[in-house]
């Protein structure tokens, strides 16, 4: 049975693919047939990529003048692949430039991370804007892909149209009253805990974490899981400690793009927690992008944090919805 503390704490942990790694303890599960040889990929291997700053960047799609490229973000830890549904339901229409972290899903580590990795992050995406001569893209991002979607749209408005965030926030959720000293030390502890992990440990964290807040699917679940194992426990470190240190929901009223937050709710894990009620997780969310001008929440039920996953058709509706207004 799970408590609301529990509850609270895995929240948390969801929305930092990984961070699960160090806080919840490894659980034994049955075993299931290998999703790494059932489940096929729909995107071809990094050995298509380019590389552009911190990133590696896979195109793919069509280029189409009157539709507005998509720069799919994924979250921490992943690669590309978390964007397979999402690319095959939009690659006939839109151009599309799927990220990679440099250090994710097996990629070389990037020979310097700035103190503040989001900094990295912004100066990559301007490039990748600029060599592309893209049009103000849409980004797409998911958990941390999301937040930093959001935070670039604080300072570069201008240089996109919109943003979709898949479950991913402007500050970490129960973190939102967390200041000072105190986040500083709490981002200090989360960085030298996953920096010191082994690559075993990383692997049975990353199983662990996908199968109890990552899908539904067991198996599907564990070929993520086997593609983020591959990241680089240290790069992933330094980039949860950005993430959690920078709270900027004072910067949201600069947006000045339409924002889309998807919100899933899986009703199993939510018993016996402040979100039995699905409508009050939801509030929370919205709560806590307030500011944000042009803010559209969208519910999605049925999935845990990877919505691209366990409900591809309603998320790829809805990112139709958002996108297809924003053409010229």
């Amino acid at each position: 049975m799970q408590t609301t503390t529990t509850f609270l704490r895995k929240t948390l942990i969801s929305t930092l693919i990984a961070i699960g790694a160090a806080s919840l303890p490894v659980i034994s599960h049955a075993d299931t047939s290998s999703a790494a040889s059932t489940t096929q990929s729909s995107i071809p291997s990094a050995q298509a990529e380019t590389r552009t700053g911190v990133f590696y960047v896979q195109k793919r799609g069509v280029q189409n003048t009157e539709k507005p490229a998509l720069i799919l973000v994924p979250g921490l830890s992943c690669d590309a692949e978390s964007w397979r549904n999402v690319v095959a339901a939009f690659e006939k229409d839109y151009a599309i430039y799927l990220v990679t972290f440099a250090g994710f899903g097996g990629r070389p580590v990037p020979e310097k991370l700035s103190a503040q990795p989001r900094q990295d992050f912004e100066a990559s995406l301007q490039q990748l804007i600029r060599d592309e001569k893209l049009n103000k893209p849409v980004l797409i991002g998911h958990s941390i892909g999301a937040s930093l979607s959001q935070w670039f749209a604080t300072r570069h408005s201008d240089q996109i149209r919109g943003v979709v965030a898949v479950d991913g926030l402007p500050v970490l959720p129960f973190s939102e009253n967390t200041q000072g000293a105190q986040r500083t030390a709490v981002a200090a502890q989360m960085k030298q805990g996953m920096s010191n992990m082994s690559a075993e440990a990383y692997a049975a964290s990353q199983k662990n974490y996908m199968r109890i807040m990552g899908m539904v699917d067991p198996a599907t679940a564990d070929y993520f899981a086997e593609r983020s194992s591959k990241s680089d426990p240290a790069t992933v470190a330094s980039w949860v400690s950005d993430v959690y240190l920078n709270d900027f929901r004072a910067d949201l009223p600069q947006i000045s793009v339409p924002v889309m937050l998807i919100s899933p709710y899986y009703a199993p894990d939510m018993q016996n927690s402040r979100f039995s009620d699905e409508a009050v997780k939801h509030a929370y969310w919205a709560e806590l992008s307030k500011g944000i001008p042009q803010l559209t929440v969208k519910p999605i039920s049925g999935s845990r944090h990877f919505p691209m996953e366990d409900q591809p058709a309603i998320l790829n509706q809805a990112i139709r919805d958002f996108v297809t207004p924003l053409a010229k």
